[in-house]
């Protein structure tokens, strides 16, 4: 079976579940609660959203990781930590120590404004990785599917060709998805650069990133049209910021970031703990990937703006949380949380250069010793 026609069974069959209004004591599995779960949030019903997914983890499906990080996409206030936290302290023993697990409820808190919980999961998930990356047992138990492993730059162009083909289908239903309302897509961020400096996604893409102007179509409009075409999910990132994250039932990721203007004029967009500022800009229209879309009218200005004099050359560990010279920081705890985000990150990815140089701002932020055992 097609992947779009196990997506479209397992569609209908949510449907029917949710409109039958099982009572409590009917659990469904993972899977099943997840699609459940975005059905129900998609309809406005945002606590059978959540209870769904509680109910799939209390009947002993804790290990699964992805009822936990499902359920933090349904934080809408500060208080909703609590729960997360209850659950994960019921949780068994081995969620503790659960890398991906440790993420999501370390992400759940730092959204929510305890930074110091965060931090203190995300150590502990930091300190699980690099055992299960240079521990003997793991080594061993690892080499029969490294041996198997294709060659990485084979392997790499694989990944490449797949997001593409993905990619410029999740974009064309967007375009689709959003043709009834007044809202103009436009490149941005590291889709921009690809298309103006590569003539398509960079290499190391792996999400799309596009504005829209806040005058022109606000949150809730983007996520109602979404959820009446049926190919996306739609979840805020942040409590902080509107931009939203578009998912695509193919798994391609989509970034949409609203653009307000400011008193003075200017553009400005938000993410987790910083914002971007922009000259004011005209839009014109553009192709990409075969998908009739918009672009600022002097893209090389904005990118120029946005990523400096040298933005012709790639650098694939440039991050815009910090790299942008047109970055503002709006949360500076939270963005020195997702340092140690960064550090977990480029451990799973294996990025040796990331690799120092989180633990390097680490190290700045006063961690030491347990930094020093992680990263040489």
């Amino acid at each position: 079976m097609s992947t779009d026609n196990a997506t479209l069974e397992l569609a209908a069959t949510v449907r029917e579940l949710a409109d039958l209004e099982l009572p409590a004591r009917i659990t469904p599995d993972a899977t099943l609660a997840i699609a459940w779960s975005r059905y129900a949030r998609a309809h406005g019903r945002y606590d059978e959203a959540v209870d769904v997914l509680e109910r799939s983890l209390r009947s002993g499906q804790w290990e699964r990781p992805r009822l936990w990080s499902e359920l933090v996409t349904l934080i809408t206030h500060a208080g909703d930590h609590d729960r997360i936290r209850t659950l994960f302290l019921d949780a068994p023993k081995a969620c503790h120590t659960h890398e991906a697990i440790l993420r999501s409820v370390a992400r759940s808190a730092c959204i929510c404004g305890a930074q110091d919980e965060g931090r203190a999961l995300l150590r502990k998930a930091i300190i699980e990785r690099h055992k299960r990356t240079t521990g003997t047992a793991t080594r061993v138990r690892e080499l029969p599917s490294r041996l198997r492993r294709q060659p990485a730059d084979i392997e790499a162009a694989g990944k490449a060709d797949r997001f593409v083909n993905e990619a410029t289908h999740a974009l064309k239903d967007l375009a689709d998805a959003l043709g009834g309302t007044d809202a103009r897509l436009f490149l941005i961020g590291g889709t921009l650069l690809g298309h103006v400096r590569d003539g398509g996604f960079i290499g190391w893409d792996k999400d799309i990133d596009l504005g829209v102007f806040a005058w022109e179509a606000d949150g809730p409009t983007l996520e109602s049209a979404c959820a009446r075409h049926g190919a996306f999910s739609v979840r805020r990132l942040d409590l902080t910021s509107d931009r939203l994250r578009v998912n695509h039932t193919n798994g391609t990721m989509i970034d949409v970031f609203p653009h307000h203007r400011r008193a003075d004029g200017r553009y400005v967009h938000d993410g987790a703990a910083t914002r971007w500022v922009n000259d004011p800009f005209e839009l014109t229209e553009t192709t990409f990937a075969g998908v009739a879309v918009w672009q600022p009218a002097d893209a090389e200005a904005y990118l120029a703006e946005s990523y400096g004099p040298t933005w012709r050359e790639p650098d694939p560990e440039f991050d815009a949380k910090f790299d942008k010279p047109n970055v503002e920081v709006t949360d500076q705890p939270y963005l020195d949380s997702l340092k140690y985000f960064g550090l977990l990150d480029a451990l799973i990815k294996d990025n040796a250069a990331k690799q120092q140089r989180f633990a390097r701002m680490l190290r700045e932020l006063g961690e030491g010793a347990w930094v020093g055992r992680v990263i040489q």
